[in-house]
């Protein structure tokens, strides 16, 4: 009894682990998302082909 105790406690352990970790990357993705937008907002009214590209250095810059 005691050792299928251990092994379901072990198990629910490692789903919190798991879901700790899917929540860190999902906000760290999101940051970068919502920093790629913003530095591509600022020179939208300005020039779209340029913004574009901004937006895509945003995005690689935050995700490294």
């Amino acid at each position: 009894m005691v050792a299928l105790s251990a092994a379901v406690i072990a198990g629910a352990a490692g789903l919190v682990v798991d879901e700790g970790l899917i929540y860190s990357a999902n906000n760290r993705l999101q940051a970068a998302v919502d920093a790629a937008a913003l530095a591509g907002s600022l020179e939208l009214p300005f020039d779209m082909d340029l913004s574009k590209g901004i937006v895509r250095n945003a995005a690689d810059a935050s995700l490294q």
